[in-house]
């Protein structure tokens, strides 16, 4: 504070005592001014030396509303951005062929450099693990080993292939990332293939639709198919994973505030930058522009939520979801449009978002008070509009707000 005085008794003489004249024109670089001008132009910039000796303006006493709306995009893994605001900063970028955003709340501009950087790393060391549209991918090589005998794989595939076997258990096979030959066959993967198949093709296929056939060995750092023909797709819980590796990242640099976005897919902690928890909007579904239906406060934990009224095609008039039963090997037909769930880990909670569309609304809200999973369902009724159905969690976390 000593210097910024000297700094400003400096500023005031060269202002007072060492300008030329009134009136009498000076030549200033390549422009003519006069010394009122001048002396002006002066008084402007002593006013940015008071400012900016002064302390930071606190915080707003009305603080506006910040809403993440749950929602997926399309894209490919091209760059990041970082931009400020107050006592905020955003990361923004595509990966596993969506966008992401980080928020960060209070956090020294010198951690955000080096966030930026590993962030993008960790996004694309993940999309290059578990892509099935990269032909080099560890998941792609996986697949392409027609063999029953181990194959050797990191500890990230490890740890989602152990996440998604949880969750097949746990909801009976209505999550199963043995999907994959189904998944393409109805056009949803890399093979963007216009006709549907035919019921002799999928009766052909679901032989090799069964999460039982597929075994991991942590120690060993493998997994092992009991089918040659195997084919895994991670698309319903490798973004959720991502979120989660991405905290990982963020709390080893010390960062405690913080709201990760992987295509709608949401990890939290700490609080926003008016201290309060994060707001995370679910969706509404089939909105002509996209607004929330619910507002949700969110602070360490995830959310996620799966839909039908994003990625669907139709064919002859009727919308096919993305959502394929296993058991079956079709798309869901009935009217549950949108599962969200809360949970710990954004891994778990991507998985059985996919489990509970599958499930359908009865059997969904079933699973959920078994489970004490805290979910919400949007289910589309018969006048055009939606019914909202809470589990018993997810109500009880409702009234302790």
């Amino acid at each position: 504070m000593r210097a910024s005085a000297n700094f400003v008794r400096l500023s005031l003489r060269m202002m007072f005592c060492y300008l030329p004249v009134r009136g009498k024109p000076i030549s200033v670089g390549s422009r003519s001014t006069t010394a009122l001008q001048l002396r002006r132009t002066f008084a402007v910039y002593l006013l940015m030396v008071l400012l900016g000796c002064s302390q930071q303006s606190p915080l707003p006493a009305k603080i506006p509303t910040d809403v993440s709306v749950k929602g997926p995009s399309n894209g490919k893994l091209l760059q990041v951005k970082l931009t400020y605001g107050e006592h905020r900063s955003t990361l923004n970028g595509s990966t596993m062929g969506t966008h992401y955003t980080v928020k960060i709340s209070h956090t020294d501009e010198s951690v955000l450099k080096t966030a930026r950087e590993s962030v993008s790393g960790v996004l694309g060391k993940i999309d290059s693990m578990m892509s099935t549209y990269k032909p080099d991918s560890e998941l792609s090589r996986f697949n392409q080993h027609q063999s029953t005998e181990p194959f050797k794989v990191s500890r990230e595939m490890i740890e989602i292939f152990q996440a998604a076997r949880e969750v097949s258990e746990a909801t009976s096979g209505a999550f199963d990332i043995t999907i994959g030959p189904i998944v393409n066959a109805w056009g949803f993967g890399p093979e963007k293939k216009t006709a549907p198949p035919t019921d002799a093709e999928i009766a052909e296929l679901l032989p090799r639709v069964d999460y039982r056939i597929v075994s991991v060995d942590a120690a060993a750092s493998t997994i092992q198919k009991e089918r040659a023909d195997i084919y895994c797709d991670l698309s319903g819980i490798a973004q959720g994973y991502a979120a989660d590796e991405v905290a990982k990242l963020l709390d080893e640099l010390g960062i405690t505030n913080y709201m990760i976005d992987i295509s709608g897919e949401f990890r939290t902690h700490g609080v926003n930058e008016h201290g309060q928890p994060w707001q995370i909007g679910i969706e509404r579904p089939d909105a002509a522009e996209r607004t929330a239906q619910l507002v949700v406060p969110l602070s360490n934990k995830s959310l996620a939520t799966s839909g039908d009224y994003r990625n669907y095609r139709e064919v002859n008039g009727v919308r096919l979801s993305h959502e394929i039963d296993p058991a079956t090997g079709h798309p869901v037909q009935h009217k549950l449009a949108s599962a969200t769930i809360i949970a710990d880990r954004c891994t778990l909670a991507d998985a059985y978002a996919t489990a509970l569309m599958v499930l359908g609304p009865e059997k969904a809200l079933a699973l959920a008070n078994e489970k004490e999973l805290a979910v919400y369902l949007l289910v589309r009724n018969d006048s055009g509009g939606f019914d909202e159905l809470r589990s018993a969690k997810f109500s009880e976390r409702e009234t302790k707000r």
